[in-house]
């Protein structure tokens, strides 16, 4: 756990240590053996079951053993349930809730499991009577604990789209337009709580990678109205804490018909937004990445050369001050700043993109020594960025 130091031991407290642990591992070998021989034998029987209970509480990581809980499920727990039975969709019901329940116990002890999370998937794919507002609250309490963890963040994703999916599936042939509507309007609501996340701490890798997903999908699917509300609650989700002033800013440049028009101005928008985030902390790589993604080809394809300028250049002179600081600060100037400065200078220079202004009345040549001028930056560049970032030498000089 981060945080919390490792005890050394010294050889005599070892020693005292494996002797007092010697019959729990002996019990736990044991326990293990005997489960794997009932799979082995498929074993479907609620002693079996009982067993993968007892088994998983000790330890959770055992994904053969969440496995053959699913097989007794599967072949021999629902299998009991009488299908004439009136009570059949509750009695499947109660088993799958008291098995969510148990997930939930094991979560709280280890909240960054896989197979635990896995098991809770396959359980709601199980049954779609089963309340997805009960799930988004799960998320917002371990959101409470950990904001960063990418389990939580891979979950509510899937949430979502069983969100979404219960909405398609649902629809009627006349109520299309209805359900895209409510399904962009999921979305959007999406965006927003990324932003409410990286509001309350910038270093969110899960939350940068959501928000970079949900943003190509209101490129094609844009909210329409902000009136007209999903039924869905993730729409009145609580943990969205912005005002309403910028979620009717985002929301209009996600209307923008235009996909020429809607880039430029979301890029605009969102640079400002991110450059807030990187004067905060100039040592956080999520930011940047991120932030190289809004300079990828997915954005610029779609742009025009003067608008590629226009935010490259307004981008590249708050690096340029930023790395002015650190370089006062840290008598060494920011790799990040540097890479950065690279990675935009050089898309400038392999597009030949350059501000067009003509100073001496021949345009080739002008354009010729500005992209010399280009080339010569770039270098200069690389070079710091070799003194300064060693264990990347090689990979630098690549681009000489």
């Amino acid at each position: 756990m981060h945080g919390i130091k490792r005890k050394t031991y010294t050889k005599e407290e070892l020693l005292k240590k494996q002797a007092k642990d010697a019959p729990k591992i002996q019990k736990y070998r044991t326990l293990t053996d005997s489960v794997l021989d009932k799979q082995v034998n498929s074993s479907y029987n609620q002693e079996s079951f009982d067993l993968t209970t007892k088994l998983l509480n000790l330890n959770p990581e055992l994904y053969t053993i969440w496995n053959f809980r699913r097989d007794i499920l599967t072949n021999f727990t629902f299998k009991q349930i009488n299908n004439d039975d009136e009570d059949n969709d509750k009695l499947t019901m109660k088993i799958i809730e008291d098995d969510l329940s148990f997930t939930v116990e094991q979560l709280y002890k280890f909240p960054k499991c896989y197979w635990i999370w896995d098991h809770r998937k396959w359980l709601l794919k199980l049954n779609n009577l089963t309340n997805l507002k009960n799930e988004l609250k799960l998320i917002h309490v371990f959101f409470q604990s950990d904001s960063r963890n990418y389990h939580v963040w891979q979950y509510r994703r899937y949430i979502i789209e069983l969100i979404i999916n219960r909405l398609m599936s649902t629809a009627s042939p006349k109520s299309g337009e209805i359900i895209d509507e409510k399904i962009s309007l999921i979305n959007f609501n999406e965006f927003l709580f990324t932003t409410s996340m990286i509001n309350k701490d910038i270093s969110n890798y899960s939350a940068w990678h959501n928000r970079s997903q949900l943003t190509e999908k209101l490129m094609i699917q844009s909210p329409i109205s902000l009136d007209n509300s999903p039924e869905e609650p993730i729409n009145k989700d609580k943990s969205i804490n912005l005002k309403q002033n910028e979620i009717e800013e985002w929301a209009e440049i996600f209307k923008v018909n235009d996909i020429n028009d809607k880039k430029f101005k979301f890029l605009t928008k969102e640079l400002n937004y991110i450059n807030n985030a990187i004067f905060t902390d100039p040592d956080d790589s999520s930011v940047w990445i991120y932030m190289k993604w809004l300079f990828s080809n997915y954005f610029l394809k779609d742009l025009k050369n003067p608008q590629i300028y226009k935010l490259i250049s307004s981008d590249l002179n708050n690096i340029n001050e930023l790395n002015e600081l650190e370089l006062e600060d840290n008598n060494i100037e920011n790799k990040w700043c540097l890479q950065l400065q690279f990675y935009l200078l050089n898309i400038l220079y392999t597009n030949k993109i350059t501000d067009n202004v003509v100073v001496d009345g021949d345009s080739e040549a002008a354009e010729d020594k500005k992209l010399t001028e280009l080339k010569t930056k770039l270098d200069s560049i690389l070079t710091k960025m070799s003194s300064i970032d060693t264990l990347r030498v090689n990979r630098y000089l690549e681009y000489f």
